[in-house]
């Protein structure tokens, strides 16, 4: 009973929240839109007609496209379901994120109405091209950052996310642009440009950045040179053993911090080809099996129209954690400490660096051409292949890393000025040996946390380098994501009234958890938080972000103390 009585009572607040939202909605209009715009909000009333009525709203997507994970369908708890909603008020939602991005271009100046005509004249197997005039519009919005007359940085806290920032009443027009945008006011003026192209699009809440996810895989290489250390019982120097740990603390604490939730714009540019723009992350062309994911969303999202559905869909290919393949082969292939020593001992300290080259680092020295007939070093080649392609710089920069890390081993300014002179006390100071075995046993493992840096530094760069995707994101049709996002922030800045449940029932999304979490003041919105959370924390395992499980795991421990 208790449940049934749970879920009377919320739809009960849930309606009586209605009068609250259309406040809201109002509220929002006057802040982002021109007089014509509001007129137009005001214009569509409590009785249209034309938006379909939806009750059921399952909790944050009902599709997963091409997450890796559990394929299973995801139930909500009770509670998460039957949320019943007004459907003039969702199309009133929906119209609200429309005329917000048919305002939002015009704030992109002279500059984007060409370039638009240009896209528009593009064919359809013009990928590249299309590409690099939505990389024109990337440098137009970071025009905003750079040219605005009152530009926020990150420590103005108070109006860091102010949703004037998100206005295109407010921030200006290009080329004098008076406010520089959030992310979220960003991904507006990008959705809309492809919004006045006519092109499919999804607008998306980043879940996982490509930047966090190469930091989870340094660190989890990190962790396994660590391990394999102990589970050798190498005696590799302390300072060594001190800059690896600070490397795994500095990503932890990277991951950890938790500025809010970051966005990004999708939009196709022909067949099996999309693109990512981000003016964080730079322009990224999705192409091939990935792009299909997309297309696969957004043909579900937009036949099925289900109010405030987004789809989970991952993004990323194999390619960001070859750092991590790469690591984890090496132990396998390389030769034992008495191996290692015997060879070392019996060579020439002139040859010695040589050696180490043949025995060390042997997967890395394939120089554009497997000669090996192990597979795995043959696999370990071809992952180092694949990231040098991204990375550029070909075998040069592979010698340069190598000596790098070789040097960083047997040099020491005090006992060995150089190499040659750290070879000749390796043959002749036993302790010194024992500790440069230590190092070398794991030196390509370093090597490979090393290029996987590289590889993300690489990846970072513009369109024409290849942008950095993203690796996980909660993608949403467009002009509903957007009003329901842009409300959010009104809401969170000027002062929420609704209850929980509204916003879950419009927008059963994490923003709608994490941003309201503290609208749950009777025992029935408790509930409903409770309930959110346990299927946030259960459903999706890309909740990395650990202030984020802090929050969820406090509330599911009755231990919150947001209220």
């Amino acid at each position: 009973m208790k449940s049934v009585d749970t879920i009377r009572n919320l739809r009960q607040e849930t309606v009586d929240s209605e009068p609250q939202l259309e406040e809201l909605i109002d509220l929002t209009a006057e802040i982002m839109l021109s007089p014509a715009g509001r007129a137009k909000i005001a214009a569509t009333n409590a009785t249209d007609p034309e938006y379909p009525q939806y009750v059921d709203n399952a909790w944050l997507t009902q599709y997963r496209t091409g997450d890796p994970g559990d394929k299973k369908k995801r139930l909500p708890p009770i509670e998460l379901k039957n949320i019943q909603i007004n459907s003039a008020t969702a199309r009133r939602i929906e119209l609200l994120g429309e005329t917000i991005l048919e305002e939002a271009f015009e704030c992109l100046g002279e500059s984007a109405v060409e370039i638009l005509e240009e896209f528009k004249k593009c064919k359809d197997d013009e990928t590249d091209k299309k590409a690099l005039l939505c990389n024109s519009i990337l440098y137009l919005i970071e025009d905003f950052s750079e040219k605005a007359t009152f530009a926020f940085k990150e420590e103005d806290e108070v109006e860091d996310y102010s949703p004037m920032r998100l206005s295109p009443n407010l921030i200006g027009k290009l080329p004098n642009p008076e406010l520089n945008p959030t992310c979220l006011g960003q991904s507006i003026l990008a959705a809309s440009f492809f919004h006045k192209a006519g092109v499919p699009m999804l607008h998306s809440g980043v879940v996982i950045s490509k930047t966090d996810n190469e930091l989870t895989s340094q660190s989890t290489i990190i962790r396994d040179l660590l391990e394999y250390v102990e589970k050798n019982n190498l005696n590799i120097s302390p300072n060594f053993r001190y800059r690896i740990a600070e490397m795994h603390d500095e990503n932890a604490k990277k991951l950890s911090d938790h500025r809010g939730f970051h966005a990004a714009v999708y939009a196709q540019l022909g067949q099996e080809s999309w693109i990512q723009l981000d003016p964080n992350y730079g322009c990224a062309l999705i192409e091939g099996g990935v792009a299909m994911f997309l297309e696969d969303s957004y043909k579900k999202l937009n036949e099925h129209q289900v109010v405030g559905a987004e789809d989970h869909i991952y993004l990323g290919g194999n390619v960001e954690d070859v750092g991590l393949f790469i690591a984890r082969g090496i132990p396998d292939i390389m030769p034992s400490i008495d191996e290692l020593e015997q060879i070392l001992m019996n060579c020439p300290p002139e040859e010695m660096y040589s050696y180490i080259l043949a025995e060390v680092f042997k997967p890395f020295l394939f120089k554009g051409v497997n000669t090996s007939t192990d597979k795995a070093i043959l696999k370990i080649e071809r992952d180092v292949k694949m990231l040098l392609d991204i990375i550029g710089g070909g075998y040069g920069y592979l010698q340069e890393r190598i000596s790098e890390v070789v040097r960083n081993s047997f040099v020491n300014s005090d006992y060995s000025p150089d190499m040659l002179m750290g070879f000749k006390r390796f043959q002749s100071d036993a302790e010194f040996r024992q500790r440069r075995l230590a190092d070398l046993q794991i030196a390509p493992m370093i090597l490979a946390i090393q290029i996987q840096s590289d590889f993300v530094d690489a990846k970072t760069k513009r369109f024409n380098s290849g942008g950095l995707g993203h690796t996980f994101v909660d993608a949403g049709l467009p002009a509903y994501r957007i009003g329901m996002s842009v409300m959010s922030d009104v809401a969170v800045h000027y002062g929420d009234e609704l209850p929980l449940s509204t916003w879950l029932g419009y927008w059963p999304s994490k923003v709608s958890l994490f941003e309201h979490r503290d609208q749950a003041l009777t025992d029935s919105q408790k509930s409903l938080r409770k309930a959110a959370a346990h299927y946030a924390l259960k459903g999706s395992r890309t909740l990395t972000n650990q202030s984020a499980i802090g929050i969820i795991e406090s509330i599911l421990t009755d231990s919150y103390q947001g209220e």
